[in-house]
């Protein structure tokens, strides 16, 4: 008498059953060996589905087939990477380029204007009515950076209105600049007429020097070199 096992109808439903239920959980298509009938063949489509299931883990081998080139199906596998994320990707040749302000704040952003550019009440004997530049209060001793590179043509001594200050020449979007920082620290600058600078670079501290109502930084900026404008306005728009 034959046995159900040895029943070709019957292993046929079985390894259609088995690839049903490997598609639905792999969501690829899988392709099983054909194997002989009876007892022995369901074992084997039963360990050989197993192990497929098994192996087809984060990062591992999944079994698919395609047809090769005498349109027989031949097995191949594919690899998925844990995270597909983490892998460097290969662009293309474009890019962003974001505009790096010309320009830096002499000292932080948020320090408070103790006076700002334009006509004034003179604040002490001797000061101007007419204030050429705008003064930071940001306290004594304090670094002051140079707004933008360029060449120092002067550093001054306490021998004027504006104390110990130094004078920076600039060439910015082809127009000249001259920047200048009263009441420095007496003996806190370094440079030398003819030196040059980068932007951001310290060129002395804040100090009382001159005729000074209290440690702060006055900055003037010259267009060419001669006339006074608003440096408030200037490093809002070049400096951010």
């Amino acid at each position: 008498m034959e046995s159900h096992d040895s029943n070709p109808l019957h292993w046929n439903g079985v390894r259609g059953a088995w690839r049903r239920a490997l598609r639905a959980a792999s969501g690829v298509r899988l392709s099983a060996p054909r194997v002989p009938p009876g007892l022995g063949a369901g074992i084997v489509a039963c360990t050989l589905a197993a192990a497929i299931i098994a192996a087809d883990t984060h990062g591992a081998p999944a079994v698919t087939s395609a047809p090769d080139a005498a349109g027989q199906s031949a097995p191949q596998s594919l690899l998925v990477p844990d995270t597909a994320l983490g892998v460097p990707v290969r662009r293309d040749g474009y890019g962003v380029s974001i505009r790096q302000p010309l320009a830096h704040w002499p000292v932080s952003a948020l320090t408070p204007v103790r006076d700002g550019f334009g006509p004034r009440t003179a604040p002490c004997d001797g000061c101007s009515t007419m204030h050429a530049g705008v003064d930071f209060d940001a306290g004594d001793g304090a670094p002051v950076r140079a707004i933008a590179a360029g060449t120092v043509l002067g550093n001054s001594p306490n021998q004027s209105a504006l104390g110990t200050h130094v004078s920076i020449r600039h060439v910015i979007d082809g127009r000249i600049l001259v920047s200048v920082y009263g009441h420095l620290r007496a003996g806190s600058t370094r440079f030398r007429p003819g030196d040059t600078v980068d932007s951001g670079d310290q060129i002395g501290l804040v100090g009382n020097t001159g005729r000074s109502t209290g440690p702060h930084l006055h900055l003037e900026i010259r267009l060419n070199g001669v006339t006074p404008i608003d440096p408030l306005v200037w490093l809002r728009t070049e400096a951010g």
